[in-house]
């Protein structure tokens, strides 16, 4: 398998040794004497899109954050503990943290604890640990900061990524480099954690996140500290948050609780697809395996920004986007499975997230509503990328293809600022509708749910799935699915009679 060298918006080095789920041979151990040759951590995770997401040198084994939120100015006092394993003998680490004015960092082993010197670089909080940190020792950092919170330029997309402030609600849309706009973090999703998070506001207001819901404390002064604590591993652009005022639901369903928070003035849009979550989620169970998480359920926020993101355990979602009904919601509720429990080793690779997704909102549309309504929306996304759409509206067949193929790049290749191109969704999707279709329904969803049992709490490239598909399906499968994530123009579904134009 080769190697590669270097629209929907509705919304999602290695840091760990475990986080490629690439198997390992043991076999040869390395001599037990190790060379001592102290060294500072990478400041990127090794990301070929975005070189300065994450950092090198350790692994985060878990977030203890402790965030007290002024909604009038949207200034926040906080404290973050991250415990970490070092990887190599650690001179000097970075976390990813973006504005805000850190006041003092703290670095305790088994052995010692100190107040330690950092510098700023760019988004990076530099850290400088007393002594050597060894390979293979636990250690904490504890971070005090100030400040107001506001998104990180964009980067990747076309919208701020990180933390939203308005006196009236706060909310997070972090996909893929926000979360170091509001917690220092190791922000990659090759580096996943738990989460424990407590924010502390005013009487009456609500707070929600991803998990459970742990305790809600009165402080002083009519403070109170709302504590979630999410338990499974999460990367950092994953970490729900809304501040304001909710009212909220219990979903039916048995097997797992699933809450929906909404706005408690909320007048807009219907709820009703999200009284259907425990029964996508079983649909999604028969054809990808066991839901991954404790919780579920969906937050919905009100904005006019037209978007979703699939935040662990509780997607979250603007008022503005609900017009999209069904499909968004079990697009978003996929993403547990495809971008949460398998997430990506390299951010270049969406559409290994964003394919799965698309097609798993047709499926949903096939369960529901016929294969009908399937074929009706492979149809539409062929017409759409392909350029036949544009021929339908009177532009000449040469010029449609050529302004398709522009727009459109292959999935497997987006281009830095347009990390969420129509193409990743959609021709993503098609490639795994074409795979369904050279395999057929039997082998096809067994090697889904095999997918996400050899990717579940790793991350997995493009490259590594492609292997997959051939050690599963065969090399003329694999074949079918890098044609469809890297030709310029794409594939043809002559099977279904759908071709490029001309």
């Amino acid at each position: 398998m080769r190697r590669r060298l270097a629209f929907l918006l509705v919304l999602a080095a290695c840091a760990s040794p475990t986080s490629d789920v690439m198997d390992v041979d043991t076999t040869h151990a390395a001599p037990t004497t190790r060379v001592f040759s102290p060294q500072p951590g990478a400041s990127g995770a090794g990301d070929r899109m975005l070189p300065y997401a994450g950092n090198g040198g350790y692994d985060v084994t878990g977030y203890r954050l402790d965030i007290q939120v002024d909604m009038d100015s949207g200034a926040v006092v906080a404290l973050a503990e991250v415990d970490a394993l070092a990887l190599v003998d650690l001179t000097q680490f970075n976390l990813d943290l973006v504005g805000l004015t850190v006041e003092e960092v703290t670095v305790s082993t088994a052995e010692w604890e100190e107040s330690v010197r950092f510098s700023r670089e760019r988004r990076e909080l530099v850290v400088d640990p007393a002594e050597v940190i060894g390979a293979g020792t636990e250690f904490a950092v504890a971070i005090r900061y100030t400040g107001v919170p506001s998104p990180v330029a964009r980067t990747a997309g076309p919208f701020d990524a990180g933390w939203n402030w308005t006196p009236d609600l706060v909310f997070v849309f972090s996909e893929p480099d926000g979360a170091a706009g509001w917690f220092p973090s190791n922000d990659h999703p090759t580096d996943r954690a738990p989460v424990e998070l407590s924010v502390t506001v005013p009487g009456g207001w609500d707070v929600v996140s991803g998990g459970s819901l742990v305790a809600v404390e009165a402080v002083d002064q009519g403070l109170f500290r709302h504590t979630w604590h999410m338990r499974d591993p999460v990367a950092p652009y994953l970490v729900p948050l809304a501040i304001g005022r909710f009212d909220s639901r219990q979903e039916p369903g048995d097997s797992i609780s699933i809450t929906t928070w909404f706005p408690d003035d909320w007048e807009g849009a219907t709820l009703e697809p999200f009284a259907l979550q425990a029964e996508m989620i079983s649909f999604f169970e028969s054809r990808f395996g066991e839901y991954p998480f404790e919780s579920a359920g969906a937050l919905i926020v009100d904005s006019d920004f037209r978007a979703a993101l699939e935040t662990q355990t509780i997607p979250t979602y603007t008022t503005a986007s609900l017009l999209l009904g069904e499909q968004l919601v079990a697009h978003e509720l996929a993403h547990q499975w495809f971008g949460n429990a398998v997430a990506l080793g390299q951010w270049d690779d969406i559409w290994l997230n964003e394919g799965f997704a698309t097609m798993a909102q047709w499926l949903w549309q096939e369960h529901r509503y016929g294969v009908d309504a399937y074929d009706g929306q492979v149809v539409n996304a062929h017409s759409i990328l392909s350029g036949a759409r544009l021929v339908e509206e009177g532009v000449d067949a040469e010029e449609a293809v050529r302004r398709a193929a522009n727009a459109f790049p292959p999935p497997d290749f987006p281009r830095l600022g347009d990390l969420f191109n129509a193409s990743v969704y959609l021709r993503g999707g098609l490639a795994l509708v074409a795979l369904r279709d050279r395999v057929g329904d039997d082998r096809f969803f067994d090697f889904v749910r095999t997918y996400v049992r050899a990717g579940s709490g790793g991350a997995v490239t493009t490259e590594w799935f492609l292997d997959l598909v051939e050690a599963e399906l065969g090399t003329d499968a694999a074949k079918t699915v890098s044609t469809w994530v890297t030709a310029p123009r794409i594939p043809d579904l002559p099977e279904r009679g759908l071709f490029s134009p001309g």
